[in-house]
């Protein structure tokens, strides 16, 4: 006779049986994700070793093309220098061609003897030079050097003539010249009546062709009343 089994348990205590594909999802979708970290983490590693070989081969021509670059640096370097160079030696032959001809000019302008016009009435010891600055020049123009003429370059000179009257020509000759003017500073007798020498130091100046503008009046001060134009003006 056949056993009838009556489950009379409540619905929620009775055992439930699950399908089988449950447990082979279980175990399927772990090791799927699984997979596919280890793909992802094997492909991140292999792009990491290709980076690495990259940084490294750069690494390797940065370090190559080093000694280049430091040549190249280098010659840079002096070109900039060449350059410097270069300039202060156009500016000194500028200023050394400048020189020749003041100087030409300044010695073309000692006054001649009356007996024999190749030679000068005074000899020129010692001469030196120096450009004055236009700030300078104005004070000494203003202190009333050179007779308030501007000048630009200065002569420092050590002369010696034959008698005092030479010296005073000389004297009036740069005086006289719009072109130049003179500073005397002093002068003394040597020798014997059948050789006198007379030596004299003198600072000569070249007018500066042209002169800085004057500095402009200052400004009235405010609330000034301005004055007053004079009878018959505008």
């Amino acid at each position: 006779m056949a056993l009838i089994r009556i489950n009379l348990l409540p619905k929620t205590l009775r055992k439930r049986v699950e399908p089988g594909w449950w447990r082979l999802i279980a175990i399927v979708v772990p090791v799927a994700v699984l997979a596919v970290i280890t793909g992802l983490q094997l492909s991140a590693n292999a792009t990491r070793d290709q980076l690495v070989a990259e940084r490294d081969q750069l690494q390797v021509e940065v370090t190559a093309l080093q000694r280049f670059v430091q040549a190249q640096n280098q010659l840079v370097q002096q070109q900039k220098e060449l350059e410097v160079t270069t300039g202060i030696k156009a500016q000194l032959e500028r200023e050394r061609v400048r020189w020749s001809q003041e100087i030409r000019t300044f010695l073309a302008r000692i006054p001649r003897r009356n007996d024999n016009s190749n030679f000068a009435i005074v000899s020129v010891k010692s001469l030196s030079l120096r450009r004055v600055d236009d700030a300078t020049a104005t004070q000494q123009a203003q202190n009333g050097l050179y007779d308030g003429k501007i000048v630009n370059t200065e002569f420092t000179l050590q002369g010696e003539a034959t008698s005092a009257a030479d010296i005073s020509t000389f004297t009036r000759a740069f005086e006289t010249d719009p072109q130049f003017g003179i500073q005397f500073q002093n002068y003394a007798r040597s020798g014997d009546q059948l050789n006198t020498r007379y030596s004299f130091s003198a600072i000569v100046g070249i007018v500066n062709p042209n002169p800085p503008a004057p500095p402009a009046p200052p400004p009235p001060p405010a609330g000034a009343t301005p004055p007053t134009p004079p009878p018959g003006g505008p």
